[in-house]
């Protein structure tokens, strides 16, 4: 077949060796009027300069959750299809910014489901741990009820789920925790209202350091249970840690969200008694500007005490005035 152009697609070009770039660099430099090479990554820091130099560079962005959530609506309706908000929250988050990623999941979920996708069966196609389970181990370990927190392990345990996927969903949630509790408000997370509303309950009862600190163990937890014989346990030990009492109180974050709670506390107390004493202030002068005026009393002028007058000239000593009087009469 003769065509005006022949285009060449590479995807994932950041896989070529280097002396398969060396070999390209020609043909990109002086390329034939009726050749184009389209060169896909998503790596673009591993492509040589050598290369980028010859190309234009066309960079995708992920798609936002509002856009995304239109266009699943308007497939769902041409296909004449159902689907639960919840359910469609969960295929936008795993989705990760990628429309055909959510389109494929949608359709294959539409064909497994009938028509009518629910969020079980998005929960159960994604492979996604129950939120209600991982919400409820946080919640025990932040609460620091060790016993709680290891039996919903070992009922998730039973159920099947792997050490990394309670890990990851720990982890996710911690996120999800951090987030809303900085912004306060519900739409910064994409989940279902149920999921949101736990989280908001949650968020109100730890302090950021402590969540940071959560979210410290488990990713040093995430990296180690890649190489460890028995995963589970290293999960077990590391929700002990972080639901114990006295290993939570002798850690120095631990001390230090203490030291910020009663500095808080001082703060607050501060604040308190100023307007209080503020307040009791401004009464006193109020009831002292209501109070009548008191006549003053007059004040004896203590420089002219003991001084008699004859005449315009004050004279000491009354007495000796008296007899100087007498005499002379």
């Amino acid at each position: 077949v003769q065509l005006k152009k022949k285009v060449f697609i590479i995807d994932e070009v950041h896989n070529l060796s280097a002396a398969a770039f060396d070999v390209l660099l020609k043909p990109l430099e002086e390329p034939p009027p009726y050749l184009v090479f389209i060169l896909c990554t998503t790596e673009l820091h591993k492509i040589p300069v050598t290369v980028r130099s010859r190309c234009e560079e066309y960079v995708f962005h992920p798609i936002s959750a509002g856009p995304m959530r239109e266009r699943l609506e308007e497939v769902l309706k041409d296909q004449g299809a159902t689907c639960e908000e919840d359910a469609l929250s969960l295929i936008i988050r795993n989705a990760g910014g990628g429309l055909r990623d959510a389109l494929g999941l949608t359709e294959q979920l539409i064909v497994s489901t009938g028509g009518h996708i629910t969020t079980q069966d998005a929960k159960k196609k994604l492979g996604i741990l129950d939120t209600d389970r991982i919400l409820e181990l946080l919640e025990h370990a932040i609460r620091l009820d060790t016993n709680r927190t290891l039996d919903c392990l070992a009922q998730m345990e039973q159920d099947g789920k792997s050490a990394s996927l309670v890990v990851e969903s720990a982890l996710d949630a911690l996120s999800d925790l951090i987030t809303l509790k900085s912004t306060r408000s519900g739409n910064s997370v994409i989940h279902s209202r149920d999921y949101i509303e736990k989280l908001m309950g949650i968020a109100g009862s730890v302090s950021f350091e402590r969540l940071f600190w959560m979210c410290d163990q488990l990713c040093a937890l995430r990296s180690a249970i890649r190489g460890s014989i028995d995963p589970l346990m290293d999960v077990r030990l590391t929700l002990i840690r972080i639901s114990s009492h006295d290993i939570v109180s002798a850690d120095p974050v631990s001390m230090a969200e203490e030291i910020g709670l009663l500095k808080r506390e001082v703060s607050l107390l501060k604040r308190m008694l100023a307007e209080a004493l503020e307040g009791g202030t401004g009464r006193r002068m109020a009831e002292a500007a209501a109070a009548p005026a008191q006549p003053v009393p007059a004040v004896p002028d203590m420089a002219m005490e003991g001084f008699v007058s004859a005449g315009d000239m004050p004279l000491p000593f009354p007495e000796a005035a008296g007899e100087e009087s007498g005499v002379s009469d």
